[in-house]
């Protein structure tokens, strides 16, 4: 079975390094260190802008409900 490095697209000879989310029921295949760590940045930096979403407009609603009145 060909493997496929997620970051790079490089095939993968030797052991690969794998993870799971906790939100995505899918394998990820890396075939470093290094392109897991770069993975792994860009994962948790969307993560960290789709829980600041809902809270930049729930206080942009009550900033407005704030100044209709």
């Amino acid at each position: 079975m060909l493997m496929r490095c997620e970051v790079c697209g490089r095939q993968i000879r030797e052991k690969p390094l794998t993870r799971k989310t906790c939100c995505v029921n899918k394998l990820y295949v890396f075939c470093s260190e290094a392109c897991l760590k770069n993975w792994s940045r860009r994962w948790l930096s969307n993560q960290e802008q789709v829980t600041r979403q809902p809270l930049a407009a729930s206080k942009f609603k009550e900033r407005n409900k704030a100044l209709a009145m």
